[in-house]
């Protein structure tokens, strides 16, 4: 494995080189691997990081560009290589810049200058032959998924207050769905660190567990700690199959408990015969293909029950067992027909899934103190998170499933040597 150079982006929006860069880097035809930023004070935070940077690759008008950002590269002994479309007439060079770089560019340009300008970062090196160290604990992975508007993520918060509740806090909370909601249903005041900073720290080596650690949040009154997921829904581009499944790893190696708010899109490019769409799902299937238990969420009525069976058929489907599931019916009230037909509703609508999933079936009544906990802060309702453990005491569990998904191979197209 050679070295590769750690780049930082900072552009305007829909910059075109900014995409260009990020697709070669995804694609493999530069030896780059691009990290994008949102804003100025988010490279300040990843300069301040403690990861092996290479260089920083910014636009001649990215807001909130200025000496002070450059001197910043400078002090983390990160290059700095300006992108200059010729708009804004200024010396770089005198305010910091390590090289500009004229726009537009193609790939041997910015390699050319990554060689002159920039330290590659090595590989980690693996362990050799022989080497002994530690048994390595594995945690326990939980998932908690459903279709959308069912209080997949509110259950997820429940489950985790109820088991760090009996832990000593020890348990894990991280949200690995596409439209993560728990920074905003946590009232985070920041978004990094996150997700998308701990995968990336996985793209060239392993952190040590006190970074892992770093990199999640304690969560007062709830016995648990957050890691909070993507920035904007996009940023799954960013995302490789090996380093979700690096940073799954970690996780369970640094807490003994990991309840995972995660999306049940399992679709892959045998189902659809698109690579992109597997690649945009690797969080979920790298979860749902993983987890000890997956407790899937769905509200009563006519639609609830059919969302919540729908998404049952294709977990199975896509191979997470019977025996690792618990469907929940959220928002009950225990009174009505309705109610006490749903769990009939779901073994029939399943029936070919081979298992009685009516006797696992989990009620969750409605509580009206959920909205003021949320509001204020404070700790979830008991009545939400005991009926979901009490279930996981008692899932006939098929035992921890290894599956390893398999990275995507794009087609080869015609004409160009395979």
């Amino acid at each position: 494995m050679t070295a590769r150079y750690v780049v930082l982006g900072l552009a305007r929006p829909r910059t075109p080189w900014f995409g260009e860069v990020g697709a070669w880097s995804a694609g493999g035809a530069t030896p780059v691997d691009f990290v994008r930023c949102l804003t100025a004070e988010e490279v300040r935070a990843r300069l301040a990081g403690g990861q092996r940077i290479s260089a920083l690759l910014v636009d001649s008008r990215a807001p909130g560009l200025d000496r002070d950002v450059l001197n910043s590269a400078r002090r983390a002994d990160v290059a700095v290589i300006v992108v200059d479309d010729g708009a804004v007439d200024r010396d770089w060079h005198a305010i910091g810049a390590t090289a500009v770089l004229p726009a537009p560019f193609v790939e041997d340009d910015l390699v050319a200058l990554l060689a002159d300008h920039a330290p590659a970062v090595p590989p980690t090196p693996l362990p050799g032959p022989g080497a002994d160290g530690p048994t390595e604990r594995v945690g326990r992975l939980i998932a908690v998924t459903g279709s959308g508007g069912s209080g997949t993520s509110v259950l997820a918060m429940a489950l985790a207050q109820h088991l760090g509740g009996r832990t000593h806090g020890d348990v894990l909370l991280a949200d690995l769905a596409l439209d993560a909601d728990q920074a905003m249903l946590h009232a985070a005041p920041d978004v990094v660190p996150g997700l998308t900073d701990l995968v990336e720290s996985h793209r060239l080596g392993t952190p040590d567990p006190s970074a892992v650690r770093s990199t999640t949040f304690e969560v007062h009154g709830r016995h648990y700690r957050l890691l909070l997921g993507l920035h904007r829904h996009r940023d799954w581009a960013d995302l490789r199959p090996a380093n979700v499944a690096a940073t799954v790893d970690s996780l369970l190696r640094e807490f003994p408990t990991v309840v995972v708010d995660v999306d049940a899109d399992v679709e892959g490019a045998r189902d659809c015969g698109v690579v992109e769409v597997e690649e945009r799902n690797v969080l979920a299937r790298t979860v749902l293909g993983r987890a000890e238990v997956v407790i899937v969420v769905g509200n009563g009525g006519t639609k609830g029950i059919h969302a919540l069976t729908r998404t049952l058929q294709r977990l199975a489907a896509f191979g997470v067992e019977p025996t690792r599931t618990i469907p929940v019916l959220n928002g009950s009230t225990g009174i009505g027909q309705r109610w006490r037909r749903a769990p009939q509703a779901i073994d029939d609508l399943v029936a070919e899934a081979g298992d009685d999933l009516r006797r696992r079936t989990v009620t969750v009544p409605w509580h009206r103190g959920v909205e003021a906990a949320l509001r204020d802060g404070g700790p979830l309702p008991r009545a939400l998170g005991a009926p979901l453990a009490a279930a996981l005491a008692t899932t006939a569990s098929a035992g921890r499933s290894h599956r390893e998904e398999p990275v995507p191979v794009p087609a080869v197209a015609p004409g160009r040597p395979g």
